[in-house]
C-alpha cells in the first residue's frame, strides 16, 4: 500500500472536510448511517470470512466475540453513530477569550486537528466509531486495524467511502483503511513517523500497542487507558446488587475493554459479599484471590476453578473468564 499516496489523499480531504458546515457534515453522517443498514448483509458476510479464519488460526472464543456482528450489533453501530450526529458541533466554538491593555483581542477557538490516525485491534465496530467522530470534529481518519477483522474494515470502509461519494458535499477522501502488511507492523512504524503527513495517533486495544505506540512515535500522540476496570465493592454497598454487577460486567461480554478484570472489596463486608459472589460464579469464572479472600473462597472446600492471583494478575487485561 502506497501510503504516501494516501496520506496526500486524507490531506485534501482534511482540508474540504474543515470547511463544512454542522448542516453538511451531519447530513453525509447520516446517509452513512442509512448506508450501512442497507448494506449490513455484505458486512455480516465479510464478518463471517474474518470469524472463519479466526476460529482456524486458533482464537479463543472470547476474542471471536469481540470480533463478531450480527444484525443486533450493526444496529448498535448505527445507534452510535446517529448519537455522534446529535452532538453539537465542536468546530468553531470559542472556549476562552479576552482582551489586552493596548486593545488587542484575542480568542480561543476549536479547530480540526488535521488528519489523524488510529492504531485499534480486533473490534469491527471501532471502525464506525473512529470514523465518525473524526468526520464530526472536521478531520480526515486513517485506519489501521488489526487483520483479524480487515475483511469486516474493508466492507464498512467501503460503504462509508461509496456513501460519501454519492452525498452531496460528502467527502470520501476523509477516510482510508490501510491494507495488511505482509511484512508484520512496518505499516505501523510508517504511521508513527510520518511527521507533517499525520497530525496525531490514537492507540486503542491492549496496554502492549498503546506502549508500542507511545515510545515509537515522532508524531503526537493521544494515549488512551487500557482497559483494566475495576469494580470495588464497599461497606456500604448493596451485596446482592454489586453481585449482579460483577457478574454482568464481568460474564456479558469478557472480551471487551469495558468488562472488568478486578474486583475489590471491603474487608469488612468481604467474608458476606465473597461466598455470594462465589455461588454467582461458580464454575463460569475462574477466580485469582489475594491471601485473604482465598481463605474466604476456600470454604467449606476449594473450588476447583479458585486459585491464589499472583502479581502479575493485577493490572492484566485478561479478555477472558478470568477475575
Amino acid at each position: 500500500m502506497d501510503l504516501d499516496s494516501t496520506y496526500k489523499t486524507l490531506r485534501n480531504g482534511a482540508e474540504v472536510l474543515a470547511l463544512q458546515t454542522a448542516v453538511q457534515k451531519n447530513r453525509a453522517l447520516e446517509e452513512v448511517a442509512k448506508a450501512l443498514d442497507a448494506e449490513r448483509a455484505k458486512i455480516i458476510a465479510a464478518n463471517k470470512t474474518d470469524i472463519e479464519n479466526a476460529r482456524a488460526g486458533g482464537m479463543k472464543e472470547t476474542l471471536v466475540d469481540r470480533l463478531s456482528l450480527d444484525d443486533r450489533r450493526i444496529d448498535s453501530i448505527i445507534e452510535s453513530l446517529r448519537t455522534v450526529i446529535l452532538q453539537n458541533d465542536p468546530i468553531g466554538e470559542e472556549t476562552a477569550g479576552w482582551k489586552t491593555p493596548n486593545g488587542l483581542t484575542i480568542r480561543q477557538v476549536r479547530v480540526p486537528l488535521g488528519v489523524a490516525a488510529i492504531i485499534y485491534e480486533s473490534r469491527p465496530n471501532v471502525t464506525v466509531d473512529a470514523f465518525c467522530l473524526a468526520y464530526k470534529s472536521g478531520n480526515a481518519i486513517l485506519l489501521r486495524g488489526s487483520s483479524s477483522a480487515y475483511n469486516s474494515n474493508r466492507a464498512i470502509v467501503s460503504i462509508i467511502q461509496d456513501a460519501l461519494s454519492k452525498t452531496e458535499d460528502g467527502v470520501p477522501d476523509a477516510i482510508a483503511l490501510v491494507e495488511p502488511d505482509s511484512e508484520g507492523h512496518n505499516d505501523v512504524q510508517q504511521i508513527l513517523n510520518a511527521v507533517g503527513k499525520i497530525d496525531v495517533v490514537l492507540p486503542r486495544g491492549s496496554a502492549r500497542l498503546i506502549k508500542t505506540v507511545v515510545e515509537n512515535a515522532r508524531v503526537p500522540v493521544i494515549e488512551t487507558g487500557s482497559g483494566v476496570c475495576h469494580l470495588y465493592v464497599d461497606e456500604s454497598a448493596s451485596l446482592e446488587m454489586a453481585v449482579k454487577i460483577a457478574e454482568n460486567a464481568k460474564i456479558q461480554r469478557p472480551g471487551v475493554c469495558n468488562a472488568i478484570e478486578c474486583i475489590l472489596v471491603n474487608r469488612r463486608i468481604a467474608e458476606k459479599f465473597l461466598p455470594l459472589l462465589k455461588e454467582r460464579f461458580a464454575g463460569r469464572v475462574q477466580l485469582r484471590a489475594d491471601d485473604f479472600c482465598y481463605s474466604v473462597l476456600a470454604k467449606p472446600e476449594v473450588p476447583e476453578y479458585l486459585l491464589h492471583a499472583t502479581e502479575d494478575d493485577y493490572g492484566f487485561e485478561f479478555l477472558d473468564y478470568i477475575c
